[in-house]
C-alpha cells in the first residue's frame, strides 16, 4: 500500500498539470506548438523539466486522440537518476459532444510503459516532494485559472496504466524494491465522487490485486486538501480491507488509514514479508492457523503511528497468539512501541523451530507479559509464565545492541520443579547412566554436559518458594544467576534445605573445552538426620549441624572431577545422638566389648562432632575428626582417596570411665566408600596397652586428658577453637568467580 500511495501521488503531479495545460490549448495549437507549452506548463507548476522527447500526433474522430512517445518527467536534483518518470507513450482521448458546449472531458487516459523512480535522499528527503518558487508557481496558477474559466476543469472518464515499473530507494534504510504492474485500471462514473479502481501486479516477485474506489480525478483536482479510498486488498497469502483519509496527498500527506487483513497460513506470509522488507527480524515461525490483524495508520510518512494495534491467531485448544498495543515513529529510524502480548501452546514441540531445539510435548505453557522497547532496549514487564501448575512472575530487559546481547531478569514462583524446566533448555534430556554397573564405584560416570547457552550476557535474580529437584526440596530460595555461552555464576543468598540456611557461591566454566567448576557453601543451623536421611536413606544420627565447603575441580565428568578435586570440607555438631543400633556401624561387636553400657539407653548422647578434611588432587586428608558423647570420646585421621574412592582411616576411641581405657584401642577403617571395612589395628588388642591406643591417633593433642581424668566437658569445641582453620584454594575460585568474595 505504501508504494500503491505513491504511485498515484507521483502520476496525479504529473497528469493534472498535463491535462489542465493540454486541454486548454487543443483545440487551437499546433500539434508541433503542444510539446513546447506542456513542458512550459509543467515546470510552471512543478518546477521540473518534462520532456516529450518522441513523436506528438493528434488523431481527429468523433473521439479525438492526443498521443506522446518519450515522455519524461524530472528527478529532484540529488536524485541518482536524471528522471524520476519515464514512459513510452502517453495517450489522451476527448469526448467530442461535451466540447460543444464547453466542457472538456477526457474520455481515456493511458500511460504506456510508466518507468517511476521513488527515492530518498540521505537527508530523508523523498524525491517526490515538489517545491516550486512561490511567484513561479502564482503565475502557473493563473494560467490554470484562466484557462478553467473558459474551458472548465476537465473531467477524466477512465484511466489506464499498461506495464508499469515502480522502483523504490531508499540508502540510509538499504532498501531497494520494485514493484510491477501488469494493469491499472480507473474508470469515472458520471457525476460520481469515485473512481472504480482495479491493479494487478506483484512485489519481489509475489503477486497482489487491489480493487475498490478512490476520489475521482475531477473531484480531486476541484479541491486536492483530500484524498479518500475504500480498497480491497489480496497478497502475500492474505487478504484485507484499507479505508481512509489521505490529507494534502501533493504535499505533507497526512493520513488516516485503517487496515485489516487475515490469513490461513502466518509462517508463509511472514516469509514473503521478510522478503520485502529484510529488516524484519529472522525467526521460524510457528504453524498457526488461522490469523487476523487490525490497526489504524496515523500522522505524516515522515512520522507515522499504528494505533489500536490488534493481532490474533491460532485456534482454541491449539497454538493462540494474542497481540494489542501501538507503535509510534515507524517509519523513523527510532521507533517505539508497546504491545501486550499473550501466547499458549497445549503443546510445546510445536515451538521447537522457533526455540531451535527440540521442545517436549507437555506440560502445555501460557506466557503472558507487556513488550516495549524505551532507550533502545527491549523490556518485557509483568511477565506471567506458566508450565503446567507451574508458575513464573516478573521482569526482563534485553540490551540487544550490547555484543553479545545483554539481558537482565528477576522472577519470583511459589514452587519450581527444576526437572521438568530442564526439558525446556537446550542439551540432553535423556537420563543418564548412573555408573558402570557392578563396578563397586559410588562416584557415578555422569557426564558433565555444557549447557547450549546462546550468545548472551545474562543476569537473573530468582526467589522461589521452593524447588523440586532429583527428589529433592529445597525452600525459600533467594539466588543471582550470571550466565554467558561460556561460564555461569550462582550466588546463593539463602535457601533451606536439610533443616538449615544454605548460602554461598557456585561456579562453571566451559571455556577451555573441560569443565572447571568453584564453590563455597556455608550451612548454618542444619539438621544431620535430614542430611542423612537424603544421601543414605537412614537417619543415622539426630542433631544440629554446621558445615562449611569450598570446592574447585576440572573434569568432564563428575569421577573425573572428583579425582582432582581440591578444597575442604569442615563439618560441626553443637549435641544430638546416635540411636545405638548405628554405633554398633563403628565396630560391631568389638564396641560392645569397650563399651558395654551403649546398650543400657536407646541413643548415645552427642556432646560435639568435629571433621575437617583437606583435599588436594584427589585426596581428602583428614586434618581434624573428634567426636564426644557422654560415654566415649573418638579422636581420628587419615585420607579418602576420591580418585579410586579407597579409605585409609583411624579412629581412636576413648572410654571416658577410668577402668575401661585399657580396653581401648585404635580402629582402622578401609575398603572403599561402596564396601567400607572396620578392624582394629593389628597388634592393638594383643598388646593391650592403652598408652599405644591414645598415641597412635589424636590429632589434635586433646583427648589424652579427657580420657584419664573422666572429664566430660565438650572438647570439640575446644579443639574447634585452638585449631587452625584450613586454606582453600583461593587463587582458582577466584579465577572462576572473577574475584571471589
Amino acid at each position: 500500500m505504501k508504494l500503491l500511495s505513491r504511485l498515484l501521488l507521483g502520476l496525479v503531479a504529473v497528469v493534472v498539470a498535463v491535462v489542465v495545460a493540454a486541454a486548454a490549448i487543443i483545440m487551437t495549437a499546433d500539434t508541433r506548438q503542444i510539446a513546447g507549452v506542456i513542458s512550459e506548463r509543467v515546470k510552471a507548476a512543478t518546477g521540473r523539466e518534462l520532456v516529450i522527447a518522441g513523436d506528438i500526433e493528434m488523431k481527429l474522430s468523433l473521439v479525438p486522440t492526443l498521443s506522446a512517445t518519450d515522455v519524461r518527467f524530472g528527478n529532484a536534483a540529488w536524485g541518482s537518476r536524471p528522471d524520476m518518470v519515464r514512459l513510452d507513450g502517453v495517450e489522451v482521448g476527448l469526448a467530442l459532444v461535451p466540447l460543444l458546449s464547453g466542457d472538456i472531458r477526457l474520455s481515456a487516459l493511458t500511460l504506456i510503459g510508466p518507468d517511476i523512480l521513488l527515492e530518498v535522499s540521505p537527508e530523508g528527503t523523498p524525491n517526490w516532494r515538489i517545491s516550486v518558487d512561490p511567484g513561479t508557481a502564482r503565475k502557473a496558477r493563473e494560467i490554470e485559472q484562466e484557462a478553467e474559466r473558459i474551458y472548465g476543469l476537465p473531467v477524466l472518464e477512465s484511466l489506464a496504466v499498461e506495464r508499469a515499473s515502480v522502483r523504490y530507494l531508499d540508502p540510509g534504510r538499504k532498501l531497494d524494491r520494485r514493484l510491477l504492474l501488469t494493469r491499472l485500471d480507473l474508470l469515472n462514473q458520471t457525476g460520481a465522487e469515485r473512481m472504480r479502481l482495479d491493479i494487478a501486479g506483484s512485489a519481489a516477485g509475489h503477486p497482489f490485486t487491489v480493487g475498490g474506489s478512490i476520489t475521482s480525478l475531477y473531484r480531486f483536482v476541484e479541491d486536492p486538501r483530500f484524498f479518500i479510498f475504500d480498497l480491497l486488498v489480496t497478497g502475500l497469502g492474505a487478504s484485507g480491507e484499507a479505508k481512509g483519509v489521505i490529507g494534502a496527498p501533493l504535499t505533507d500527506r497526512e493520513l488516516d488509514i485503517r487496515v485489516s487483513f487475515h490469513g490461513n497460513d502466518l509462517p508463509d506470509t511472514y516469509k514473503q514479508a521478510m522478503e520485502l522488507a529484510p529488516n524484519l527480524p529472522k525467526f521460524e515461525i510457528p504453524a498457526i492457523k488461522p490469523y487476523q490483524m487490525a490497526f489504524r495508520l496515523a500522522g505524516i510518512p515522515a512520522s507515522l503511528a499504528a494505533e489500536d494495534i490488534r493481532f490474533s491467531a491460532g485456534e482454541k485448544g491449539g497454538l493462540a497468539v494474542a497481540l494489542n498495543g501501538s507503535a509510534l515513529g515507524i517509519t523513523g529510524r527510532k521507533p517505539k512501541w508497546s504491545f501486550s502480548a499473550r501466547a499458549e501452546a497445549p503443546d510445546p514441540s510445536i515451538l521447537s523451530g522457533l526455540a531451535g531445539f527440540r521442545l517436549p510435548s507437555e506440560p502445555g505453557i501460557r506466557i503472558e507479559a507487556v513488550v516495549s522497547n524505551p532507550d533502545d532496549e527491549l523490556a518485557f514487564s509483568n511477565v506471567s509464565l506458566r508450565l503446567g501448575d507451574t508458575s513464573l512472575a516478573g521482569n526482563a530487559v534485553l540490551e540487544p545492541g550490547n555484543a553479545p546481547p545483554k539481558i537482565t531478569a528477576a522472577l519470583k514462583a511459589d514452587r519450581l520443579p527444576v526437572d521438568r524446566l530442564m526439558a525446556f533448555l537446550p542439551g540432553r534430556k535423556e537420563k543418564q547412566e548412573r555408573g558402570k554397573a557392578g563396578d563397586g564405584r559410588v562416584i557415578p560416570m555422569v557426564e558433565v554436559v555444557p549447557p547450549r547457552l546462546p550468545a548472551l550476557d545474562a543476569t537473573l535474580r530468582l526467589v522461589v518458594g521452593e524447588v523440586v529437584f532429583d527428589g529433592l526440596s529445597i525452600r525459600e530460595l533467594a539466588a543471582s544467576v550470571k550466565a554467558t555461552s561460556r561460564d555461569i555464576d550462582i550466588g546463593l543468598a539463602r535457601a533451606r534445605f536439610g533443616g538449615g540456611t544454605w548460602s554461598g557461591r557456585i561456579g562453571a566454566s566451559f571455556d577451555t573445552g573441560t569443565p572447571e567448576i568453584a564453590g563455597e557453601l556455608d550451612l548454618k543451623d542444619g539438621r544431620i538426620e535430614t542430611l542423612l536421611a537424603h544421601a543414605t536413606g537412614h537417619e543415622l544420627a539426630d542433631g544440629p549441624l554446621d558445615a562449611k565447603i569450598t570446592f574447585t575441580g576440572r573434569g568432564a565428568d563428575l569421577r573425573s572431577l572428583a579425582a582432582g578435586l581440591n578444597g575442604d570440607l569442615e563439618v560441626v555438631m553443637h549435641g544430638g545422638g546416635v540411636p545405638n543400633r548405628y554405633v554398633d556401624l563403628l565396630a560391631g561387636d568389638l564396641i560392645r566389648e569397650i563399651v558395654p553400657w551403649v546398650h543400657e539407653t536407646k541413643e548415645a548422647r552427642i556432646n560435639c562432632f568435629v571433621s575437617r578434611f583437606h583435599i588436594r588432587d584427589g585426596i581428602a586428608t583428614s586434618t581434624g575428626l573428634l567426636f564426644d558423647t557422654d560415654k566415649v570420646a573418638i579422636g581420628g585421621g587419615g585420607t579418602i582417596n576420591l580418585r579410586d574412592e579407597t579409605l585409609h582411616l583411624r579412629i581412636n576411641p576413648k572410654p571416658k570411665h577410668e577402668s575401661l581405657v585399657s580396653l581401648a584401642f585404635p580402629i582402622d577403617i578401609k575398603g572403599t566408600l561402596a564396601n567400607p571395612s572396620a578392624a582394629p589395628t593389628p597388634g592393638a588388642v594383643a598388646k593391650g596397652v592403652a598408652g599405644l591406643a591414645l598415641g597412635l591417633v589424636n590429632p589434635l593433642g586433646i583427648l589424652l586428658a579427657v580420657a584419664s581424668g573422666g572429664d566430660r566437658s565438650n572438647h570439640c569445641m575446644a579443639a574447634l577453637e585452638n585449631a587452625d582453620s584450613p586454606t582453600p584454594e583461593a587463587s582458582t575460585i577466584q579465577g572462576i568467580f572473577g574475584g571471589g568474595k
